[in-house]
């Protein structure tokens, strides 16, 4: 019998197309305070919704968009939040709690 090869990247991509997963993992990836686990979020939610997308949607070039999202990348706060901007979603500050 022959097994099926499962590809979990592709599958965990699939799931991303949910707008609640995706927010889910990008909080996730920015509570662990990791810069490139952090990016590399943000760089599979952009993969599901599309560079040349969202290259349009930023007026960063797709190529800047490659370099900022890699893991050496280190975008500056406005390409960052116009970047979470164009995925729909909002930077937003809030105080921890206590202990924290």
């Amino acid at each position: 019998m022959k097994k099926k090869k499962v590809n979990f990247k592709e599958d965990f991509l699939k799931e991303l197309e949910d707008t609640e997963s995706a927010e889910v993992y990008i909080n996730d990836a920015m509570k662990s305070g990791e810069t490139p686990a952090i990016l590399m979020a943000i760089k599979d939610v952009v993969r599901v919704q599309g560079v040349a997308k969202l290259a349009k949607l930023t007026g960063i070039q797709r190529e800047h968009l490659y370099t900022i999202l890699s893991e050496e990348g280190n975008p500056t706060l406005a390409n960052f939040n116009a970047i979470v901007d164009a995925l729909g979603y909002e930077l937003q500050v809030k105080k921890r709690a206590s202990g924290d």
